[in-house]
């Protein structure tokens, strides 16, 4: 494939110390299933990206927290993302992801339109203090 003037390879994320750290503690933990589960109840702090807002890591841990138990390792670290993404973002996915997402995060969704709601209430009531 030709490339084309100007165009750069996309940038790979950095492996940091602690991002290693991370990984290999979680495929140390994934070849002992229980011995996993147990630690990841102890630290669920591991699992939160650097990149991740407060708001966002909050949901996404509660997600976690929720259904730890229910849930084999991939499904535990894709599901808390993309419930993330449909919740804040407005992101769409495949129909069953989507409806499992909606059913294993039933509460926390209720929980996020509230606050919005709020938020929205807010900045209008702000608006209007400001234009009068």
């Amino acid at each position: 494939m030709a490339e084309r003037v100007g165009e750069r390879e996309p940038e790979r994320r950095k492996m940091t110390k602690r991002r290693r750290r991370r990984i290999v503690r979680v495929f140390h933990h994934c070849s002992k299933k229980t011995r996993f589960v147990f630690n990841l109840t102890m630290d669920i702090n591991f699992l939160r990206d650097e990149f991740e807002s407060n708001t966002e890591w909050r949901l996404r841990r509660q997600f976690l927290e929720t259904n730890i138990d229910s849930l084999p390792l991939d499904r535990l670290v894709c599901l808390p993302r993309c419930f993330i993404n449909m919740t804040l973002y407005g992101c769409s996915y495949p129909n069953p992801v989507m409806i499992e997402v909606q059913e294993r995060g039933r509460g926390l969704v209720e929980e996020v339109e509230a606050g919005k709601k709020a938020q929205k209430k807010q900045e209008y009531s702000q608006s209007f203090v400001k234009s009068s």
